[in-house]
């Protein structure tokens, strides 16, 4: 080998890091001719080992601190007859990166620990699985409360990295006979128990081994500390499951798997291949670079080969440099895990998402603990972001040109997802002459949930809502909530909802309960901490009382707007708004201090607006208006006919004493009545609104001798259907509401003259 064939090899090991030293011995090589080439080889090999050492040295993976809590309960036997918790709990053992911290606990009525908490190192794995293989099914009850106690011994002290506790149950907290007590036990857990614990740091990952498990408490578990919740549909998941909840808590070095296909690169120390077994028979093969085969059967002294009906799992250290290829069946679980000093590093993605929300995506590369900047290196990476749901590629986004590269940074924004669900979300980057993986699990949900259950307090029956966040992502002390209830007599308040004095949620009692329907509608001001805002309006809650004893709701729909008035409750006083009838707005949101809002009083009259009282008396004026018309219809037929019959009057008696005039041409006179009796007309006028007919004839008759001329003529007598209405006679519909005072403005003739007289007068 010649000094320029062997720098070719040096360089091709150390292709990303400074060669020390080399060129300026390559260039006295060059002017010393090749008499100093064993010299420079020796030279060269020295510098290979101690740049190896030196990777060794820095070449782990990511510790993790990991606390598995196992129920051993009696019923375990029915929803675990094979006990395949075991090769699940066996499977982590051997996963763990060299260098965490990790323990196995037991729990039914009592917890045990199986396997001591210690760092994972050979001695700890040989003495692990001994221990791991006494897992039954004996327990009596399942205490989850003192399993998560035993899990979180040292809750009280600083945490120097992140705590996982994997929790694996198939039932309910059950810690007595008796319901109450075992109530009780749960709501200390939730309102007591998981503060501490995700004040603390820790992280909870829930696998739910039955349908019969209390799935609520299992994501809120998860939720709340920012764990991964999953439930296993059999006992044959279990290990899948624990192997993604260990990808939760230690993310670790990958290269693709692609067609039963995966390159090595110069950088990769070891890498561990797991393959899962459909069939306890299958076997599994693998092909080197070389054309060599391993097997179970077949393996060298860098080849380990752990085989169970499960899975296989092959460490291989040292492997040569080039593609391998798997020959077993495909499986989307299957994964290779490498040793390297290039470490592809992620931004971490919480595991629970909601629906909207924008998922910042940031990945760079680090060498010996610090970030790539070279240029040459970056403009060579590609790849693309995938999400996956059931193993099926749902969307899939390249990494974007220079333009998103900021300080050796390549960021990028994750499609919002449309539905909720499981799903994968992977990173895989390809440079020519190596390629890395990342993978995460993530649930998206709806980003709040509403809880009701009936309650009695003091003997008067009451509605507890709960409106709770489904992310960690939600900054509960900067959102708002407020809620609308409508009872079922249409009475509405608009409250806002106080921060429970947990801190994780929010909470307000329903009372004076009416028999029927109450909805209850919620605007959610919800505040995300990396700053940006989610502006919810829910579907409401339905509570038919007193049939509905609870109900839970998922928050994210926005209803239809209504139509409708609303009581608005106050946060300090009793206060009920009464407004104009108008298209319904979701409630506004303001900035309100975080009180307990006070009872109100409940309005009959609150869907009374101005509109109807002016509609009233709108109304009444127009049934009025229509009296008062058809009552002056009538005097005015009445006064024609009194005038007609006046009129022959006066002409039979012109017949018998001689006139010039005419009735046609002018009507009869009317003597002028004298000033000093003007004021007993007056009188007599008005108490002519309160007299019948007859009485006005007479009166009429009695002043008779005050004209000076001759007296107006007595009304001739006509049949009763001819006589006009008296007051008394007229239908009580026909006499307006009016002041009888008003009805002297009109113009009343009780002499039998008409305005042609007047104008004479």
């Amino acid at each position: 080998m010649t000094y320029k064939a062997g720098y070719m090899s040096l360089a091709s090991i150390f292709y990303r890091r400074p060669v020390v030293a080399i060129k300026p011995i390559i260039n006295t090589m060059k002017q010393a001719g090749g008499k100093f080439s064993l010299v420079f080889l020796m030279l060269c090999s020295f510098i290979v080992f101690a740049e190896e050492s030196d990777q060794s040295s820095n070449s782990q993976v990511s510790a993790a601190d990991v606390r598995m809590l196992v129920d051993i309960s009696g019923s375990m036997k029915i929803n675990d007859p094979q006990n395949l918790r075991v090769p699940a709990i066996e499977l982590m053992v051997e996963l763990l990166p060299k260098g965490s911290k990790a323990g196995v606990w037991i729990f039914g009525q009592h917890i045990k620990s199986l396997v001591p908490y210690a760092e994972v190192d050979s001695q700890w794995r040989q003495q692990a699985k001994p221990q791991v293989e006494k897992i039954n099914s004996t327990g009596l009850f399942t205490n989850i409360g003192e399993a998560l106690n035993a899990g979180a011994f040292d809750r009280n002290a600083q945490a120097k990295q992140s705590r996982h506790i994997i929790l694996l149950t198939d039932g309910m907290v059950d810690i007595s006979k008796d319901s109450d007590k075992n109530q009780t036990e749960r709501e200390r857990i939730l309102t007591e128990q998981i503060p501490v614990l995700s004040d603390a740091g820790y992280t909870i990952h829930t696998i739910a081994l039955s349908s019969n498990s209390d799935r609520a408490l299992m994501d809120t578990l998860a939720i709340e500390t920012g764990g991964l919740s999953s439930e296993a549909n059999n006992a044959e998941e279990l290990t899948k499951l624990f192997l993604k909840a260990l990808e939760q808590t230690a993310p670790s070095e990958q290269v693709p798997l692609q067609d039963n296909k995966f390159l090595v690169d110069s950088s990769v120390e070891e890498f561990t291949l797991l393959v899962f077994k459909p069939r306890p028979e299958a076997v599994t093969q693998l092909l080197s670079p070389d054309q060599s085969t391993y097997s179970k059967a077949n393996t060298t002294d860098d080849i380990k080969w752990h085989s169970t009906d499960q899975y296989d799992l092959v460490t291989v250290q040292k492997p040569y440099e080039g593609e391998w290829l798997l020959q077993a069946e495909p499986d989307p679980d299957n994964r290779v895990t490498i040793v390297s000093d290039l470490k592809l590093k992620v931004k971490d993605i919480p595991s629970n998402l909601f629906l909207g929300q924008e998922v910042e995506l940031d990945f760079w590369f680090e060498e010996q603990g610090k970030i790539i900047l070279k240029q040459d290196f970056l403009n060579i990476i590609q790849g693309s972001w995938q999400v996956y749901q059931s193993a099926k590629l749902i969307s899939e986004q390249q990494i974007k040109d220079e333009s998103s590269l900021n300080d050796g940074h390549f960021t990028d924004q994750l499609k919002p997802f449309s539905d909720i669900g499981d799903y994968r979300i992977e990173l895989v980057v390809d440079a020519n002459t190596f390629n890395r993986r990342y993978a995460k699990l993530v649930s998206v949900r709806q980003p709040f949930q509403i809880e009701s259950e009936l309650f009695a307090e003091e003997g008067q029956d009451k509605y507890l809502i709960v409106v709770k966040p489904r992310s960690q992502s939600i900054d509960r002390k900067s959102s708002k909530v407020v809620a609308q209830v409508r009872y079922p007599d249409g009475t509405k308040q608009l409250r806002p909802v106080p921060l429970y004095k947990d801190g994780r949620s929010w909470r307000f009692a329903i009372e004076r309960l009416q028999q029927g329907q109450h909805k209850v509608f919620f605007n959610i001001d919800a505040q995300a901490k990396d700053g940006k805002t989610l502006k919810i309006e829910t579907a409401p809650i339905v509570l038919n009382y007193p049939e509905t004893q609870s109900a839970t709701l998922e928050a994210g729909v926005t209803p239809e707007p209504e139509t409708d008035t609303t009581e608005q409750v106050g946060e300090s006083e009793d206060e009920t708004v009464e407004g104009e009838t108008k298209e319904e707005e979701p409630p506004v949101i303001e900035e309100q201090p975080e009180v307990e809002p006070e009872e109100t009083e409940e309005t009959t009259e609150d869907e009374l607006g101005w509109i109807t009282y002016v509609g009233i008396a709108l109304g009444n004026i127009l049934v009025l208006g229509g009296l008062f018309f058809v009552y002056k219809k009538l005097i005015k037929g009445s006064d024609e006919k009194f005038e007609e019959e006046e009129a022959g009057t006066e002409e039979t008696e012109k017949k018998e004493e001689p006139s010039t005039e005419t009735v046609d041409e002018k009507p009869a006179e009317v003597e002028e009545v004298p000033e000093e009796l003007e004021e007993d007309l007056v009188e007599e006028d008005d108490m002519e609104i309160e007299l019948p007919a007859d009485d006005l004839e007479d009166l009429t008759a009695s002043d008779s001798s005050i004209a000076e001329k001759e007296p107006p003529p007595a009304a001739p007598e006509s049949t009763e259907e001819e006589q006009p209405k008296t007051k008394d006679q007229l239908d009580e519909d026909d006499i307006p509401p009016e002041d009888p005072e008003d009805l002297l403005d009109e113009d009343f003739d009780l002499s039998g003259g008409d305005e042609s007289d007047d104008k004479k007068d």
